[in-house]
């Protein structure tokens, strides 16, 4: 089954025509096995919906749930119960009945994740790590090189790192390959944890340049912002999480 075939059901109630997430009575928890089994609550009820050129902001005391609705906003985690529907190709789906490989689609085309941490593969040169998700969907090697050299320059990473494995990289480094990795490709959706955490304040500003070039493109952004200055700029609204 494609995710063409999925997009018979719509959302149950009507969303605005600029909408491109939404989500709605999300509940999760994990089952502690070694611990007899015991099942700890973390995301009861959680809500949310994000239209084009808005940004939201997941805040919260830490353990409150904000990273596992980001997870399952981006399909890593399965929720308990609840709907996430996604504007895929102009069409409704929505993640929690997707299977892996339809996930994978919606991840390469729509919904853009950038973490703390960037999956660092020794050997292979920062440029080709940023470049992969362009390569994924058919753009030519040397238009997506470009693309990734014209974002590294923008992120001060110094050109003598873009053929080196990032293995050694510091962790602001790793973060700029990461931001370019995912700003190279023109998802609708972006999902923002911590992404400018290991940052200094110029390449802090330069970052929320370009995520404010994407709100101004009609992008959708959830993210969690540690660095108020940060969230203030980007952010127009908040979503606050309490621990259970």
């Amino acid at each position: 089954m494609t995710t063409q075939q999925l997009t018979i059901k719509q959302p149950s109630i009507e969303l605005a025509t600029d909408t491109l997430i939404y989500a709605t009575g999300i509940y999760k928890s994990f089952t502690l096995h070694n611990q007899g089994g015991i099942k700890l609550p973390v995301l009861n009820n959680a809500s949310l919906e994000v239209k084009a050129g808005e940004c939201v902001a997941l805040t919260g005391e830490s353990g409150s749930g904000k990273s596992t609705l980001m997870k399952s906003l981006y399909g890593n985690y399965g929720v308990d119960c609840g709907e996430i529907w996604l504007k895929h190709n102009d069409n409704w789906l929505d993640l929690v009945k997707l299977r892996p490989h339809q996930v994978i689609e919606v991840r390469q085309q729509t919904v853009g994740y950038v973490s703390q941490f960037l999956r660092v593969i020794p050997r292979v040169s920062a440029l080709d790590v940023a470049s992969e998700p362009l390569l994924e969907l058919g753009t030519s090697i040397d238009t997506a090189y470009q693309k990734i050299k014209q974002l590294f320059s923008l992120l001060n990473l110094p050109e003598r790192l873009w053929q080196l494995s990032p293995t050694t990289f510091s962790g602001g480094e790793k973060q700029r390959v990461n931001i370019a990795r995912a700003l190279a490709v023109g998802y609708p959706i972006f999902l923002l944890d911590e992404p400018t955490s290991a940052l200094d304040a110029k390449n802090r500003q330069v970052v929320v340049e370009l995520l404010t070039e994407k709100k101004q493109q009609g992008c959708a952004l959830i993210g969690i912002f540690h660095d108020r200055e940060v969230r203030d700029k980007l952010c127009t609204q908040e979503l606050m999480f309490e621990a259970n």
